[in-house]
């Protein structure tokens, strides 16, 4: 049975941790009825037999067990819901700094962001200082491109909170400003107060606690989202997000359709290395489709496709239609918004680009710039916090992208030091390895 294509956003839950993202998600999952009785009552179980009772709504995205044994998300899951009008997929992203690299890949698939911050006296101000983690996860959301925003005010039932009307209006003038200069429109972002462990205001208004707001609840915070406009008209790009081994199916795919469609039957290029396969089914939600659409989570069986031949950040193609080739360089705009001292001309940071994570080495500073793009210095020395750049970078290791101007999904870069995110920018152009088509093999 085929799905009948809706409108489909995809939103990424952030949080730094112990702000109870993962409890408002899966909460929010169980309100909508998508957990049923039975499985909650032995998610639950699990999670008492854990000695961890507090976390048995973020049980039901915090799958694997070594997550539920610490209490931390450690890679993004996902699952999905659907309106009358509208398809979700919900992915639950890491708030540890720890997982940074998974956090950001969840990120690049996002068209949307709930934001999860604590509203407990002491936290949300430690979490909004200068590096914390609020502006740090608001930031890398901007720089991924994810252009709305629904902020929940989560733990309004705690001692310190109280559900004041008072603290949520002092939240929500501090984030204000610093979203605006982000570069969101003041109709993009939306304030909801809520508690994840009670259920409050996440599909119902409470008229109790809170009656002093009138706003949207979750749920109607996110059929009020709007679906952005996808790159239909680009060449096909799939960005690779897991595998599995499928006994008598064999291997499987899943991943984010960033531009173009897929249809059965298609032949498919991975790259890299660049090996041809063909799609035998693709699936969305657990259902069999004909062709998936851009902005749609699939699971694609590749016909002789090993399970060792393809990991998360390689991007299929369409083999007839400018098949994506491995990058050799590209000239990238960054800002530099986080080094202790200066960067200077061979600096080796991780360029997180999609779910890519790729040492590259920034061989040349073409140029600085200020914010606007005029010129202030040809050939600068070296950089330093504040500055914005026209850089030339080379990979150290095979992947794939693409110009902004063209997949803006695949042309957007973050700039990392470990686990301290030095800068953001876009690609603007890319030398390409020649495409060189090899007939399907098994590693």
């Amino acid at each position: 049975m085929e799905t009948k294509f809706k409108p489909h956003i995809n939103v990424v839950f952030l949080g730094h941790v112990d702000s109870g993202k993962s409890t408002t998600a899966g909460h929010f999952l169980k309100k909508c009825g998508l957990v049923s009785k039975k499985l909650f009552e032995k998610i639950s179980q699990e999670a008492k037999d854990l000695g961890k009772q507090s976390f048995k709504y973020a049980y039901v995205f915090d799958r694997m067990k070594n997550e539920r044994e610490r209490g931390l998300t450690q890679d993004f899951t996902s699952l999905n819901f659907e309106t009358e009008n509208k398809t979700f997929t919900l992915v639950d992203a890491p708030g540890h700094t720890k997982y940074m690299k998974n956090m950001i890949s969840a990120m690049s698939q996002a068209d949307a962001v709930v934001l999860v911050v604590d509203a407990t006296v002491g936290t949300f101000e430690k979490g909004f200082k200068k590096q914390g983690k609020i502006r740090e996860l608001a930031i890398v959301a901007s720089a991924y491109g994810a252009k709305q925003m629904i902020v929940l005010v989560n733990k309004m039932d705690v001692s310190s909170v109280d559900y004041s009307q008072a603290r949520f209006n002092r939240i929500k003038d501090k984030m204000n400003p610093f979203l605006l200069r982000l570069g969101y429109h003041s109709s993009a972002f939306q304030f909801v107060p809520i508690s994840a462990w009670l259920g409050q205001n996440l599909t119902e208004l409470d008229t109790q606690s809170m009656g002093w707001y009138t706003g949207p609840t979750l749920y109607q915070a996110l059929e009020r989202l709007q679906e952005p406009k996808r790159a239909t008209d680009q060449p096909l790009r799939l960005v690779v997000k897991n595998k599995y081994k499928i006994m008598g199916v064999g291997t499987v795919v899943t991943g984010i359709v960033a531009s173009g469609t897929i249809a059965r039957g298609t032949k498919l290029i991975l790259a890299p290395p660049g090996y041809i396969y063909e799609a035998k089914s693709i699936e969305c939600d657990y259902k069999p489709i004909k062709q998936a659409q851009c902005g749609q989570f699939v699971s694609i069986n590749l016909k002789m496709l090993h399970l060792q031949g393809v990991s998360r950040g390689m991007i299929l193609g369409n083999v007839n239609e400018d098949p994506p080739c491995e990058v050799l360089d590209f000239t990238a705009r960054i800002f530099v918004f986080n080094h202790p001292t200066q960067i200077r001309p061979g600096y080796e940071p991780v360029i997180d680009c999609h779910t890519a994570h790729v040492t590259c080495k920034i061989d040349r500073f073409l140029q600085k710039i200020n914010k606007n793009g005029r010129l202030l210095e040809k050939s600068p020395t070296s950089l330093r916090k504040g500055d914005h750049a026209i850089v030339h970078m080379k990979p150290l290791m095979p992947f794939c992208a693409e110009p902004y101007h063209k997949i803006p999904t695949l042309g957007r870069i973050i700039i990392r030091d470990m686990s301290i995110i030095v800068g953001i920018g876009i690609i603007q152009s890319i030398n390409k390895r020649g495409n060189s088509k090899k007939t399907s093999k098994k590693y």
